[in-house]
């Protein structure tokens, strides 16, 4: 006996945007070579699984019918979900990292303008808003409670802000790498 579950999700698609399908064949048998071969053959003694719809990705159908089957789920498949979780997931850190960098070069950047004198503060008519000036940009920065304003109070408050969200980025970054474990 042999049930043949197909299973599409609009995130997988193929190098022309056209949504994959997957082949999943649960069966107590193998298939003949001559046979057109699924992209997933599972050997079960329950191999009728009835017609099921649900979404999600490939990975999620062959859970669930491997669940529902009590059956283990092959290796190459999960060591094939892994392989792009991880490298989906290695990418996004190097992807942070890289902004890490770009986030510290332009605080490099701005301290240098700032120590060259090449930085301008200012503030808003209503004095809601401080703003500095400087390398063609300009940062808005809430003012600090209690602080008056003043130009030095301007480029301290733009400067640590810059700086927190560089220490945020850097744990950002740190989580990442210490949560590599796929659900």
């Amino acid at each position: 006996m042999s049930t043949y579950q197909s299973w599409e999700h609009p995130n997988y698609v193929d190098d022309d945007g056209d949504t994959i399908i997957v082949k999943i064949r649960f069966s107590d048998h193998p298939l003949p070579l001559s046979y057109s071969q699924p992209d997933f053959d599972v050997r079960s003694t329950m191999a009728d699984t009835g017609s099921h719809v649900a979404s999600g990705g490939w990975y999620d159908a062959l859970r669930y019918l491997c669940e529902l089957t009590s059956t283990q789920i092959p290796l190459a498949a999960t060591n094939a979900i892994n392989g792009v979780a991880k490298s989906k997931h290695t990418k996004e850190i190097n992807s942070q990292k890289r902004l890490l960098t770009h986030m510290e070069k332009r605080l490099h950047e701005w301290e240098k303008a700032v120590n060259n004198g090449e930085a301008k503060a200012s503030k808003s008519s209503s004095g809601k808003t401080w703003k500095l000036d400087a390398l063609g940009h300009t940062v808005f920065i809430n003012p600090p409670t209690n602080i008056l304003y003043s130009e030095k109070a301007v480029i301290d408050a733009a400067l640590n802000d810059m700086r927190n969200s560089i220490d945020d980025q850097k744990t950002k970054i740190t989580d990442m790498i210490s949560n590599t474990q796929v659900g």
